[in-house]
């Protein structure tokens, strides 16, 4: 809950997610987007219970090469908690016992360097400039490589919709609002269900998964 910010680096293509005070994410690179909330929370959960499933002799770990993903969080938790969630007061701060320089900060920028995936779907990882190379689990592998756009395909508002074309092939079906009601150009009224069927299927559509940006990315 106290990342406030992700960058995620892959391929040559770099997202930066910024928090957003009244809730929900929204993408500054490489595009202007709204980022997706329930991705998002699931590479900040993996981060949060980040958790080797095993260490690599060091030997190995100098064969893993260039990271093909970094992950960059900033967290930052709320004023007057510590790291580990706990107040402190003036009390605590009189009763110093001249380890004060000791005590972790609350903001903290971690980075987590991921290798490319394993035959198992494991993946290596790396805390940058900290300790060894570690193998991390297939979910948290999965988790950490998505991209963190929003796959919600359509943000409209659906009161300001007048009308449909509907395509397929050659036969195109115009629908339009009048009033109330919904009409089929040149025919009788439509049955409300149906338009709301048509809305719903608008309003729920998300993309199943993100190929990547630019006209470049869909070959």
């Amino acid at each position: 809950y106290d990342v406030k910010r992700l960058v995620s680096r892959d391929a040559g293509v770099e997202e930066v997610a910024q928090k957003i005070e009244t809730g929900g994410w929204r993408l500054d690179k490489p595009s202007k987007l709204p980022g997706d909330e329930t991705v998002i929370d699931d590479v900040a959960g993996a981060l949060a219970e980040l958790r080797a499933e095993s260490f690599m002799p060091a030997e190995e770990a100098k064969g893993l090469g260039q990271a093909a993903r970094a992950m960059v969080a900033n967290v930052e938790p709320p004023a007057g908690l510590d790291d580990h969630g706990h107040g402190h007061d003036e009390d605590d701060e009189d009763e110093d016992d001249g380890s004060a320089e000791e005590k972790p900060k609350g903001k903290q920028v971690i980075t987590l360097q991921i290798g490319t995936a394993l035959p198992d779907r494991t993946c290596h990882g790396r805390l940058e400039g900290k300790g060894p190379a570690f193998v991390l689990a297939e979910k948290a592998c999965k988790s950490l490589r998505a991209p963190l756009v929003s796959r919600k395909l359509f943000d409209l508002d659906e009161s300001k919709i007048v009308s449909f074309s509907l395509r397929r092939g050659a036969d195109e079906v115009v629908l339009e609002k009048r009033g109330p009601d919904w009409h089929r150009a040149g025919r009788a009224r439509i049955d409300p269900a149906r338009i709301e069927d048509l809305l719903g299927l608008i309003r729920n559509a998300r993309a199943a998964e993100v190929l990547g940006y630019g006209a470049g990315a869909v070959s």
